[in-house]
């Protein structure tokens, strides 16, 4: 009697640990799609981002050319402008600063 409850109970649990192990290969799996699915995610994002980031330099460089143009028509206007945002900013600060 003692050898067929042994043999039931070591039965049992082979077919566990094989049920356990058939999960956790799926499990791995799953994991893996799911990682290769962020780093394609992540790589797309990198690429979006360089397209993008090359787009906002030009638009800073066509500003600084336009900045820079202006101040050599204009160089009077130029030092007005200047000195008039400073002013302002002087102004901001003493009555944010008391």
């Amino acid at each position: 009697m003692s050898e067929s409850l042994s043999n039931s109970i070591f039965g049992n649990s082979g077919a566990n640990v094989e049920a356990a192990a058939a999960q956790g290969k799926a499990a791995l799996k799953q994991g893996v799609r799911a990682a290769r699915q962020g780093m394609d995610a992540a790589g797309e994002g990198i690429q979006y981002a360089q397209d993008h980031i090359g787009d906002g330099l030009d638009i800073i460089k066509d500003a600084t050319n336009s900045l820079s143009n202006f101040v050599a028509n204009q160089p009077l206007l130029a030092v007005a402008g200047a000195f008039l945002i400073g002013y302002i900013a002087a102004r901001m600060l003493r009555k944010a600063s008391s």
